[in-house]
Protein backbone atom coordinates (compact mmCIF):
# COMPACT_ATOMS: atom_id res chain seq x y z
CA UNK A 1 0.00 0.00 0.00
CA UNK A 2 2.81 2.00 1.01
CA UNK A 3 4.74 1.74 -2.46
CA UNK A 4 1.32 2.10 -4.61
CA UNK A 5 0.46 5.50 -2.78
CA UNK A 6 4.71 6.46 -3.32
CA UNK A 7 4.25 5.54 -6.98
CA UNK A 8 1.12 6.98 -7.44
CA UNK A 9 2.35 10.50 -5.62
CA UNK A 10 5.80 10.44 -7.69
CA UNK A 11 3.40 10.32 -10.76
CA UNK A 12 0.92 13.04 -10.04
CA UNK A 13 4.15 15.00 -9.17
CA UNK A 14 5.64 14.52 -12.38
CA UNK A 15 2.83 15.75 -14.53
CA UNK A 16 2.11 18.36 -12.41
CA UNK A 17 6.06 19.15 -12.76
CA UNK A 18 5.85 18.61 -16.57
CA UNK A 19 3.01 21.10 -17.33
CA UNK A 20 4.67 23.66 -14.74
CA UNK A 21 7.97 23.81 -17.10
CA UNK A 22 6.39 23.35 -20.31
CA UNK A 23 4.29 27.04 -19.41
CA UNK A 24 0.97 25.72 -21.52
CA UNK A 25 -1.50 25.36 -18.73
CA UNK A 26 -3.68 27.78 -20.30
CA UNK A 27 -5.74 26.95 -23.39
CA UNK A 28 -4.08 28.56 -26.55
CA UNK A 29 -5.47 29.46 -30.27
CA UNK A 30 -3.13 28.68 -33.18
CA UNK A 31 -1.74 31.62 -35.90
CA UNK A 32 0.51 31.18 -38.49
CA UNK A 33 2.84 34.14 -39.90
CA UNK A 34 3.32 34.32 -43.43
CA UNK A 35 6.64 36.25 -43.94
CA UNK A 36 8.06 37.10 -47.32
CA UNK A 37 11.50 38.18 -45.33
CA UNK A 38 13.94 36.25 -43.67
CA UNK A 39 13.27 35.13 -39.92
CA UNK A 40 17.03 35.31 -39.43
CA UNK A 41 17.32 34.74 -35.02
CA UNK A 42 13.84 33.19 -34.54
CA UNK A 43 13.69 29.87 -32.92
CA UNK A 44 11.09 27.59 -31.57
CA UNK A 45 9.69 29.07 -28.36
CA UNK A 46 10.64 32.38 -28.65
CA UNK A 47 8.04 34.75 -27.02
CA UNK A 48 5.21 36.44 -28.98
CA UNK A 49 4.23 39.65 -27.65
CA UNK A 50 1.55 42.07 -28.90
CA UNK A 51 2.05 45.89 -28.34
CA UNK A 52 4.59 44.56 -25.75
CA UNK A 53 2.64 42.12 -23.59
CA UNK A 54 3.68 38.37 -23.67
CA UNK A 55 1.09 36.36 -25.83
CA UNK A 56 2.38 33.02 -26.54
CA UNK A 57 5.39 31.18 -28.32
CA UNK A 58 6.39 30.37 -31.17
CA UNK A 59 5.51 26.23 -31.99
CA UNK A 60 6.78 26.10 -35.92
CA UNK A 61 9.52 27.38 -38.43
CA UNK A 62 8.91 25.64 -41.78
CA UNK A 63 8.20 26.83 -45.59
CA UNK A 64 5.00 27.02 -47.16
CA UNK A 65 4.64 23.87 -49.22
CA UNK A 66 2.34 25.96 -51.76
CA UNK A 67 4.74 28.47 -51.89
CA UNK A 68 8.61 27.82 -50.99
CA UNK A 69 9.33 31.35 -51.19
CA UNK A 70 7.13 32.17 -47.66
CA UNK A 71 7.91 31.09 -44.83
CA UNK A 72 5.37 30.43 -42.18
CA UNK A 73 5.72 30.74 -38.42
CA UNK A 74 3.12 28.91 -36.62
CA UNK A 75 2.39 30.30 -32.82
CA UNK A 76 0.59 29.57 -29.76
CA UNK A 77 -1.19 32.62 -28.47
CA UNK A 78 -3.40 32.47 -25.04
CA UNK A 79 -6.84 32.79 -25.82
CA UNK A 80 -8.14 36.04 -24.52
CA UNK A 81 -5.50 37.83 -27.19
CA UNK A 82 -7.79 40.30 -29.55
CA UNK A 83 -5.93 39.04 -32.89
CA UNK A 84 -8.25 40.41 -35.69
CA UNK A 85 -8.06 41.02 -39.64
CA UNK A 86 -5.96 43.95 -38.99
CA UNK A 87 -2.86 42.22 -36.88
CA UNK A 88 0.78 42.43 -38.63
CA UNK A 89 3.74 41.02 -37.67
CA UNK A 90 7.31 41.76 -37.56
CA UNK A 91 10.57 40.51 -35.63
CA UNK A 92 12.21 42.04 -33.17
CA UNK A 93 15.83 41.96 -31.63
CA UNK A 94 16.54 40.62 -28.52
CA UNK A 95 19.51 43.04 -26.94
CA UNK A 96 22.68 41.79 -28.62
CA UNK A 97 22.30 38.28 -28.57
CA UNK A 98 20.91 38.02 -32.14
CA UNK A 99 17.41 36.40 -31.08
CA UNK A 100 14.59 37.38 -32.54
CA UNK A 101 10.95 37.29 -31.14
CA UNK A 102 7.68 37.84 -32.73
CA UNK A 103 5.72 41.16 -32.16
CA UNK A 104 2.45 41.69 -33.18
CA UNK A 105 0.41 44.90 -33.89
CA UNK A 106 -3.17 46.65 -34.64
CA UNK A 107 -3.45 49.39 -36.44
CA UNK A 108 -7.52 49.39 -35.96
CA UNK A 109 -8.17 49.69 -39.55
CA UNK A 110 -9.77 45.59 -39.95
CA UNK A 111 -11.02 45.42 -36.22
CA UNK A 112 -12.71 41.88 -37.05
CA UNK A 113 -11.38 38.82 -35.04
CA UNK A 114 -9.18 36.34 -37.02
CA UNK A 115 -10.48 32.96 -36.32
CA UNK A 116 -7.79 30.53 -35.38
CA UNK A 117 -7.33 27.30 -37.18
CA UNK A 118 -4.62 24.76 -37.33
CA UNK A 119 -4.76 24.00 -41.16
CA UNK A 120 -2.90 26.57 -41.97
CA UNK A 121 -5.75 29.39 -43.27
CA UNK A 122 -5.49 31.89 -40.25
CA UNK A 123 -2.26 33.88 -41.54
CA UNK A 124 -0.71 36.94 -40.38
CA UNK A 125 1.19 38.86 -42.60
CA UNK A 126 4.76 39.98 -41.61
CA UNK A 127 6.23 43.36 -42.70
CA UNK A 128 10.04 43.48 -42.65
CA UNK A 129 12.06 43.97 -39.60
CA UNK A 130 13.70 47.41 -38.79
CA UNK A 131 16.88 45.47 -38.87
CA UNK A 132 16.22 44.57 -42.45
CA UNK A 133 15.09 48.45 -43.30
CA UNK A 134 18.14 49.65 -41.68
CA UNK A 135 20.24 47.35 -43.52
CA UNK A 136 18.54 47.98 -46.78
CA UNK A 137 18.66 51.78 -46.50
CA UNK A 138 22.46 51.47 -45.22
CA UNK A 139 22.91 49.71 -48.83
CA UNK A 140 21.73 52.53 -50.31
CA UNK A 141 23.76 55.22 -48.34
CA UNK A 142 26.75 53.46 -48.99
CA UNK A 143 26.13 53.30 -52.95
CA UNK A 144 25.21 56.92 -52.89
CA UNK A 145 28.64 57.62 -51.16
CA UNK A 146 30.67 55.64 -53.63
CA UNK A 147 29.11 57.99 -56.82
CA UNK A 148 29.81 60.86 -54.20
CA UNK A 149 33.38 59.27 -54.25
CA UNK A 150 33.78 58.68 -57.87
CA UNK A 151 32.48 62.54 -58.67
CA UNK A 152 34.90 63.73 -56.24
CA UNK A 153 37.44 61.56 -58.31
CA UNK A 154 36.08 63.25 -61.73
CA UNK A 155 36.35 66.65 -60.07
CA UNK A 156 39.86 66.44 -58.87
CA UNK A 157 41.85 64.27 -61.29
CA UNK A 158 45.55 66.05 -62.33
CA UNK A 159 43.26 68.49 -65.16
CA UNK A 160 40.99 69.92 -62.80
CA UNK A 161 43.44 70.21 -59.84
CA UNK A 162 45.78 72.38 -62.15
CA UNK A 163 43.14 74.47 -63.78
CA UNK A 164 41.66 75.13 -59.92
CA UNK A 165 45.77 76.04 -59.13
CA UNK A 166 45.21 78.55 -61.73
CA UNK A 167 42.38 79.54 -60.69
CA UNK A 168 42.79 80.36 -57.33
CA UNK A 169 46.20 81.92 -58.47
CA UNK A 170 44.90 84.49 -60.39
CA UNK A 171 42.12 85.36 -57.67
CA UNK A 172 45.09 86.01 -55.38
CA UNK A 173 46.15 88.30 -58.21
CA UNK A 174 43.08 90.32 -58.56
CA UNK A 175 42.45 90.39 -54.15
CA UNK A 176 46.33 91.83 -54.06
CA UNK A 177 45.52 94.32 -56.92
CA UNK A 178 42.11 95.03 -55.09
CA UNK A 179 44.25 96.04 -51.82
CA UNK A 180 46.60 98.42 -54.02
CA UNK A 181 43.89 100.03 -55.15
Amino acid sequence: LAAGLFTLLLGASVIVAAMWFSGRTEAQDTYFLESRFPVTGLNLQAPVRLRGVDVGKVESIQFDPEDPRLILVGIAVNLATPITLGTIGQLGSQGVTGLSYVMLDDDGAKPEPLPPSRDRTARIPVRSSFIAELSGSGKDLIAEFGQVARRLNALLDEKNQGQLMRTLAGVETVAGRVVAL
